[in-house]
């Protein structure tokens, strides 16, 4: 058995023991632009990183599937700038009803407005990174979800957006130390 999977399973039951509810493997992530889904994509096929992934026109439909399933993924992107609901709005919504703490949020976005990375901090994000610009940002953002799905991921806020180079190294550091 892979290496993978033999991680994505064990992590499966320690969630499963832990909460009761069962919790996706791999990556959800709520976008509403295509081309950034579509770079995403590449990127992640690109990296070879093997991580299921759904895609998600916006926040409203990551909460119904999150019902629907009765659980969340290992990880979550949410884009700020959606319609119908905001990343912010869903890390509101999962903060009222028991987000699990094994989910590692990830808000990505262009805005950049320090009140907005305190607000996604203060629902429960793990990291607020600005959005990649070019192929190698998507991939080393791609990586960084990665990694974010195989090790745990404790990551104490900080008090600015992080550009994905900074990402990925805290994400690096932490995996190395565990």
């Amino acid at each position: 058995m892979p290496i993978r999977a033999l991680v994505d399973t064990e992590l499966q039951r320690n969630v499963l023991s832990r909460l009761g509810t069962p919790i996706q493997s791999g990556i959800w992530m709520a976008e509403d632009n295509a081309d950034v889904r579509l770079l995403l994509n590449r990127a992640f096929k690109r990296c070879g990183t093997g991580v299921p992934m759904e895609f998600f026109l916006d926040g409203a439909a990551v909460l119904q599937k999150a019902r629907e399933v009765g659980g969340l993924p290992k990880v979550l992107l949410l884009d700020i700038e959606m319609p119908r609901m905001n990343g912010l709005q869903v890390l509101g919504a999962l903060a009222r009803n028991g987000f699990p703490t094994q989910t590692t949020a990830i808000v990505f976005s262009t805005v950049d407005d320090p009140a907005c990375v305190e607000e996604a901090y203060a629902l429960g994000a793990s990291f607020y990174v600005r959005k990649p610009i070019g192929g190698v940002e998507y991939r080393q953002f791609a990586r960084f979800c990665t990694a974010c799905v195989y090790f745990p991921v404790i990551h104490k806020p900080v008090a600015r957006a992080l550009n994905v180079a900074e990402a990925l190294e805290i994400v690096a550091h932490e995996s190395a130390a565990a």
